[in-house]
């Protein structure tokens, strides 16, 4: 199932139509997207988002919520352990 969409609060991505051609984006940020920015940085400070066309045509700003998949697992002290794998690999299998 998708993840439901979440806008950046405070963030508004404005018509560029009537500047120059190098203008790629005109952003207006309001003290809401503070608050924003708060709740929603990931824990190097990042606030990672895309600018989007609607179906309309106008654009916007959503949260990029992607995480990547873990691959390797964590133990109790928190050193990274490589998980192990139990199928059997059949070497007629293998490409090269």
């Amino acid at each position: 199932m998708a993840e439901e969409k979440k806008f950046i609060d405070g963030l508004f991505v404005n018509d560029k139509s009537k500047a120059p051609e190098f203008v790629n984006a005109k952003l207006a940020i309001t003290p809401k997207f503070i608050e924003f920015y708060n709740n929603n940085c990931n824990a190097k400070g990042n606030l990672k988002f895309d600018i989007k066309t609607s179906k309309n045509g106008r654009q916007y700003a959503e949260l990029d919520t992607w995480q990547p998949e873990e691959k390797f697992v964590r133990n109790e002290e928190g050193q990274i352990e490589v998980e192990e794998v139990e199928e059997e690999i059949n070497v007629n299998q293998i490409p090269f």
